[in-house]
This record gives C-alpha cells, structure tokens and sequence, in this order.
C-alpha cells in the first residue's frame, strides 16, 4: 500500500470515528459554546497516526479540534477514544464565540467539558483577562480555578494573588494570599483619582457591573502618599467610594512634615477616591505633632488640607493643656486651630524659677 493510500484510509479512519463521537448536551460559558445535540467533532492535522489497540489518535502540525464552537489548535494533540481526552500541547489556544484560552498545554475533558491548562496560561472573555501558570475551567458551571500566582484584569482593576475562584456568570472572582487590587487613574490630572489606588489584603473579591470590590485580613490601601490601614475594607466603583471598617488607621497625609506626621484613627471611615475627602465615625481620634483631638465624627478636606472634628470634642497637646469643644477645625499644613461651640480650656501655668 503506498503512502497516500494509508493517508487516505488514515483520513477515513478519522472521519469514521468523528462521525460517531456525537456531543450531547449543551454546556455554557456564558454564550461562549453552543453545541446542539448530535454534533460532531472534526480534526484535522498535517499528520495522523491511529493506535487500534489503544484507540488513541495522535496529531501534529497544525492541529485543530472543532466541536460544535469549540476549536483547539496546537501543534501536537492526542484525542483517546475510550475516555473521549484530548491533550493539546505546543502553542496552544482555545475558541469559543467570546470565550479564549492560550497556554503551553491543555487538557480538554468532552464529557465533562473541562479544560485544564498549564504553561503560560491566558483566559480572556469579554473585558475579562485571567493569567496563571496553570488554570482549570469548568464549561458548564462557567467557573474557573486558578493557582501559583495569578492576576484578573477587568476594566481600570487589576487583581493579583496566589489563587482564583471565580464565576464568570455571577461575575465574580475571589483571589486570596496577598491580594492586591491596582485601580488605573481616571481621566485627568491633579486631583486624588487621578492617582493609582493600591488595595492589599489576604483576601478579596471582585465584582464587574456593577464594578465593586471587597477586601478582609490586614487590609492595606494606598493612594499617593496616603496609607490607610483597616480589618475590612469595599470598594464600589459607581460611587467612586472606599468605606473601611474595624481599626482603621491613615497616616501620612502628604510627603512634608507636618502632614507626614499627622495620623487619624477610628472604626468606620469613607474615603471619595475622586476628591479625596473622608469622613470618620466611632471613636475618632486625629493626632499631629504632639496634638490630638478625639471625638464622635471628623471629616477631611483634601484641598483645603483640614479636618473638622465634631460630637464632643476634646483637645490635648503634649503639655497636658485641654480644650473642649462642639467643633473643631485642625488645618494641617499650617499647624493650627479653632475650636467653636461651648468652648472651654484648660492650661497648665508652669511655676516661674
């Protein structure tokens, strides 16, 4: 039998086999593969060598697996009869209407329409862009697992930690261990949005439309030179709106002494990412330069570089002198101070030599 005769019947073989390899129920990823019952599946290479005794096919050369809108290419492919496996490697990417997966290798489950990915691994759908070293994707939950080091951009977000769970449905993703959620400026200069908003934590979520994102376990956010530091922390992009919760901290205000020293403290607090203004509730504390002031309520101008603390305020330096107030005003930059509403002070007289 001549070569192109065992081609020809190799190609027969194949197309026998794929003729009978029918996929029955539709999965879902998102809108990404549709597959009728009783499609088929095709493959098609630059070379094809049938195993009878291990009903197995192996494929090289420009490879490509079509099933229903489901296309594999690669260089080399193994399809197994038996348990209905293709393992792609080499150049590997995957298609489906808005759905696309590029890695060094892919397993692909038929039965179970389950992708497992490893190498380099690239998942995109709609603005969603997931990398990982290795990647697992479940096509009919339309969920995805990722691990050693992963990032998730989606819009002005992006998300970085050591692992991914995440519902492409839902749209939702939860990356834990050492999550970090970078947020790209906005448009136009000289205002705090214009600024890249750092988010740390252990662990956080991520949410698209309605873009929002939620952070727990030593949360940490830094914007210019302004570090807050919060057990709890939710981001919601509509609103432009940070609110922080259990222990929260902000420190360093700006570069320059006085506002590198000054210090705000309390157990709820919401920060505009678009003005930079905040607003601080329970057991508020604002401390600068050997001063302090506590009281029920503060509020910050970033422009105006002021605080105004409120709800029975008391004052104290580091002399020990006092004053008590409904309101008082602390203007950072210039080290300085009014006090309004039922106002009382209290000094110490040093004694004269």
């Amino acid at each position: 039998m001549t070569r192109r005769k065992r081609g020809r019947l190799a190609a027969l073989t194949i197309a026998t086999f794929l003729l009978a390899l029918a996929i029955g129920e539709a999965p879902g990823w998102g809108q990404a593969i549709q597959m009728a019952p009783g499609e088929q599946g095709h493959l098609r290479a630059d070379r094809v060598r049938y195993d009878a005794r291990a009903q197995v096919f192996s494929a090289e050369g420009n490879v490509r697996l079509t099933m229903g809108r489901l296309e594999i290419r690669a260089a080399r492919l193994t399809l197994e009869r038996r348990t209905q496996v293709a393992r792609a490697s080499g150049g590997v990417t995957v298609r489906g209407d808005d759905l696309g997966l590029a890695a060094a290798q892919v397993t692909y489950e038929i039965k179970t329409r389950m992708a497992r990915a490893s190498g380099g691994v690239v998942l995109t759908q709609q603005d969603v862009t997931v990398r990982a070293p290795q990647l697992a994707i479940a096509l009919t939950a339309n969920t995805v697992a990722a691990s050693g080091g992963v990032t998730v951009i989606q819009g002005r977000s992006t998300l970085l930690g050591h692992s991914l769970d995440a519902d492409l449905s839902a749209r939702r993703a939860v990356v834990a261990g050492d999550a970090e959620l970078r947020r790209a400026p906005a448009e136009g200069a000289g205002s705090p949005s214009s600024m890249t908003a750092v988010m740390r934590a252990q662990r956080m979520i991520l949410r698209w439309k309605p873009d929002e994102a939620e952070a727990s376990g030593g949360v940490r956010v830094l914007q210019g030179e302004r570090v807050a530091r919060a057990e709890r922390a939710r981001y919601v992009e509509s609103s432009g709106r940070l609110d922080l919760e259990g222990d929260v901290m902000v420190e360093r205000f700006g570069e320059r002494a006085p506002l590198a020293g000054a210090r705000l403290s309390a157990q709820r607090l919401a920060v505009s990412l678009r003005d930079g203004g905040m607003e601080a509730q329970e057991t508020v504390s604002v401390t600068q330069e050997g001063r302090s002031a506590a009281g029920e309520r503060a509020t910050y101008q970033e422009r105006e570089q002021r605080i105004t603390v409120t709800g029975r305020v008391l004052m104290t330096d580091e002399d020990g002198n006092t004053v008590r107030a409904d309101r008082v005003v602390i203007l950072l930059n210039e080290e300085s101070f009014e006090a309004f509403g039922n106002v009382e002070t209290v000094f110490k007289v040093k004694p004269g030599k």
